[in-house]
């Protein structure tokens, strides 16, 4: 199973939160965006032109630089890969 869409900070849906469910649950799990550009995709659902860049992002981890949006979900994201293979051992 894979959950395509899921991270969505404003609404509650963190990284904290789920990450670790996924990787409990062995589902596979991906989210739209991951630098801060063309797509938009760290601006929330019903974000209009010209309003001013939102304090939490909906999804995307890195600043358009590649700097972190949060250095923590980085660090559950690191810790949740290396907890257990990806693949079973037979």
């Amino acid at each position: 199973m894979i959950n395509t869409e899921w991270l969505n900070r404003g609404r509650g849906s963190l990284v904290a939160t789920c990450l670790p469910v996924f990787r409990r649950e062995d589902v596979g799990c991906l989210h739209w965006g991951l630098v801060n550009g063309k797509t938009q995709t760290d601006l929330n659902w019903g974000h209009r032109p010209g309003q001013p860049e939102p304090e939490v992002w909906q999804h995307d981890l890195f600043h358009g630089d590649f700097r972190p949006y949060d250095e923590k979900e980085l660090e559950l994201f690191r810790h949740v890969i290396a907890e257990k293979p990806l693949v079973p051992s037979e």
